[in-house]
């Protein structure tokens, strides 16, 4: 996590969660948008949790692993869709 935060953050944080969209960008417009393969699946992106800040956090929060987990991920899916956190 450490690696990537670095090569695509360069902010010296510590993350959680980190999601990467897979867009697609029309060169002409300037639009972007979700890559719809032939397979007719939608894939909005990758998302990566840094499993020793998840346990960590959710030791912290008193919560179950497994829902410290889905709380990330919804965070991650919700990046993901372009909604940020201001």
């Amino acid at each position: 996590m450490k690696a990537l935060a670095n090569s695509y953050l360069q902010d010296g944080q510590k993350h959680q969660i980190l999601t990467f969209a897979l867009e697609e960008v029309n060169q002409n417009a300037d639009v972007k948008g979700f890559v719809n393969p032939p397979d007719g699946i939608l894939r909005l992106g990758d998302i990566v949790l840094c499993w020793p800040l998840v346990l960590e956090e959710a030791s912290r929060d008193e919560m179950l692993v497994d829902e410290k987990v889905c709380e990330l991920v919804n965070h991650g899916v919700e990046h993901l869709f372009g909604r940020d956190h201001e």
